[in-house]
């Protein structure tokens, strides 16, 4: 249980899962270089010209960094490059532990008009 929501109404308190995924939501939308004091917490830029299949595995050592350096909750099992309706966007799936559970979590990234982030959504089915 996160230390916040420990201080929570007991009808408040929020699932381990809601809690992982809301901090993945915080690690993953925060860019590279503006974390504060942690400079290495947030994603890189990805505008290169290095090829697809380049970007998409860097993106997958910044996500696998960030979430075994600050979510401890989350044991990784896999992260991979999952298919998409639109080439313009990037979709990945992490497996994962999160005490003995496992659970999926996709994550897209996705343009809106000024700004990109970063979308998480938990697949898991269990009520944990």
């Amino acid at each position: 249980m996160g230390l916040l929501n420990s201080f929570r109404k007991e009808g408040a308190k929020k699932r381990v899962n809601e809690e992982v995924v809301e901090n993945l939501k915080h690690i993953l939308n925060t860019k590279a270089d503006f974390g504060a004091w942690q400079k290495q917490l947030g994603l890189q830029h990805y505008a290169s010209n290095t090829s697809t299949l380049e970007m998409v595995n860097e993106i997958i050592g910044d996500i696998t960094q960030n979430i075994e350096q600050y979510e401890k909750r989350m044991k990784i099992v896999e992260v991979k490059a999952i298919q998409s309706s639109s080439q313009l966007r990037i979709r990945f799936q992490i497996d994962c532990m999160i005490g003995e559970q496992f659970h999926s979590f996709y994550i897209g990234f996705k343009k809106k008009p000024e700004l990109g982030y970063v979308e998480v959504e938990d697949g898991s089915d269990d009520e944990n």
